[in-house]
């Protein structure tokens, strides 16, 4: 998932200042856009919004469960709790008042994640699946062309805007969603 980070995902960002939300901290796919950004020397608004008790701040000492913060983010918004997922609603919050035309794009992901997408569709938030990134992201787009689910997977196909896209077709689809075609 790493070149389309680099290749697709923050240079798009960069060229038409799009804010980018995330989960803030150097693990895993949550990681990758803040390492995008410095690779590319983008300079996207990047919001890592994470509970405050899981952070590990710079130059605090490393302790269990902590995470450090992925330091090419731009701001920070530290949520009270120490469970991932406190932070969701305030992800889904910042990205509506921040966005003219907020998009959730779903990479991989776990059940965070999977709660995430139903938020978003609750809010009205269209969410654009990556087939083939893994985990929730595939079950949605299985889901989403059987037509059925037995999970909160039924719900949000039911009330949102779901496009599923391709490596190939990631970022004509970002562009129409965020309607920034024609714009250079």
């Amino acid at each position: 998932l790493k070149p389309i980070f680099i290749n697709k995902l923050a240079p798009l960002a960069t060229e038409h200042h799009i804010a980018v939300l995330d989960g803030g901290t150097q693990a895993g796919i949550v990681g990758l856009m803040g390492m995008a950004r410095q690779h590319t020397n983008g300079t996207f608004p990047l919001i890592g919004v994470t509970p405050a008790e899981s952070a590990l701040m710079p130059g605090a000492t490393p302790a269990k469960h902590r995470y450090a913060l992925e330091p090419s983010h731009t701001h920070f918004a530290l949520v009270n709790g120490g469970d991932f997922g406190v932070e969701s609603e305030l992800l889904v919050g910042l990205g509506r008042a921040l966005a003219r035309r907020p998009v959730a794009l779903l990479v991989n992901g776990g059940e965070i994640v999977r709660r995430e997408a139903l938020m978003h569709a609750r809010a009205g938030n269209p969410l654009l699946v990556l087939a083939g990134s893994g985990r929730v992201a595939d079950e949605i787009v299985d889901a989403f062309k059987r037509g059925t689910s037995n999970d909160i997977l039924m719900e949000t196909m039911m009330i949102g805007t779901i496009r599923i896209c391709t490596v190939d077709t990631l970022v004509p689809n970002l562009l129409s969603l965020f309607q920034l075609e024609g714009v250079s």
